[in-house]
């Protein structure tokens, strides 16, 4: 049986700007503390809010993602020449 997801929201991402960029991080900081990672927090915010993670890539501000890059080095997922995330 194929599990069909519907959206809770319609929300509006073609407006992008540094404040909107602010208050995604600031949730995803939040949520990081319930979870064991930056990218785990984002799934779970894109979970719960019905959207693809390709839809949220332009609120990850670089500010997330050397937070996420540096996460990754500690817990060693990736190696630390490896370049800043590409997205």
């Amino acid at each position: 049986m194929v599990k069909v997801i519907k959206r809770k929201k319609n929300l509006d991402f073609s407006f992008i700007n540094e404040n909107s960029m602010l208050e995604f991080q600031n949730t995803i900081c939040e949520l990081r503390e319930q979870c064991d990672s930056y990218v785990e927090a984002i799934a779970s915010y894109c979970e719960d809010h019905s959207l693809d993670v390709d839809e949220i890539v332009s609120l990850i501000s670089d500010s997330l993602k050397k937070k996420m890059y540096e996460e990754g080095i500690a817990t060693k997922r990736i190696k630390s020449d490896s370049p800043i995330l590409p997205f």
